[in-house]
């Protein structure tokens, strides 16, 4: 099983090359990949430091500015960390069950 996260200071940047680099090394193995399974939060109402603020659904991804420390993360990024981590243990779990 495999899944991607990645970080950078740009709202696009290379996190999505970086997990679908990541995606085809699974496929080529293989592999199960496994999404965040999180909605996108980008109704009206919504902004970035909801869950899933970046509407990624192939790897957990997060903005950081480039001179910021780990403590200055988005909340909405830092929320959807542990939520993706559940996930992977679930289906970690019904697939080695």
């Amino acid at each position: 099983m495999f899944v991607g996260f990645s970080d950078s200071a740009t709202m696009s940047g290379d996190k999505l090359a970086t997990v679908h680099d990541l995606f085809a090394l699974a496929m080529q193995r293989s592999g199960v990949w496994v999404g965040t399974g999180q909605m996108p939060s980008n109704s009206r109402s919504a902004t970035r430091n909801g869950v899933n603020g970046a509407g990624w659904c192939s790897g957990a991804m997060a903005r950081s500015p480039s001179d910021a420390s780990v403590d200055e993360m988005r909340p909405g990024d830092l929320d959807t960390a542990p939520l993706f981590g559940r996930r992977v243990a679930g289906i970690t779990a019904r697939l080695h069950g």
